[in-house]
């Protein structure tokens, strides 16, 4: 069993020091898991991270992108995307600011392709200068994000389904 942090910060802190992508991913899907664990323990109450991040995951409303510039708004925990033609995003940022830690997951729910672009200015890491996400049930379909002041106020690439 790989070793893994125990909070969002470690996280970003194995970012911040230049671990592969590959192992990040791992860590990442790791403390999903941990985190869905603790947040089925009663004992976690309300206010603590693991059942924030398990009751906190509705859905938004389908957020239309318009046009490849508009901005993705962070405001909720999964986040709906649906577009009338594929699309390269160019809006800077790519995704609005967030508050440090904050978990985010993007599904393209529509019919066609959603494209970002790794980059000054999109304000995101993700494995590559590009990532595409497919039309609803072709894969891959979602990504998600992490949100870090630490490195400049960027949403850094967790894994991707």
């Amino acid at each position: 069993m790989a070793t893994y942090p125990t909070a969002i910060p470690d996280l970003v802190s194995l970012i911040v020091q230049g671990m592969p992508i590959e192992n990040l991913i791992q860590v990442a899907d790791e403390l999903h898991a941990a985190l869905q664990t603790l947040g089925t323990n009663p004992q976690g109450g309300a206010g603590t991270v693991a059942n924030r991040f398990v009751q906190g995951d509705l859905p938004s409303a389908i957020q239309l992108l318009s046009s490849a510039a508009t901005q993705i708004l962070p405001n909720a925990r999964v986040i709906q995307i649906n577009t009338g033609t594929a699309v390269t995003l160019t809006a800077q940022p790519t995704i609005a600011p967030g508050t440090d830690g904050q978990l985010l997951t993007i599904l393209n729910v529509g019919s066609q392709a959603v494209t970002f672009q790794n980059g000054a200015g999109f304000q995101f890491i993700i494995q590559a200068s590009t990532l595409q996400l497919n039309p609803a049930i072709v894969y891959p379909v979602a990504i998600s994000f992490v949100f870090s002041t630490m490195i400049g106020g960027y949403w850094c690439q967790l894994g991707r389904l």
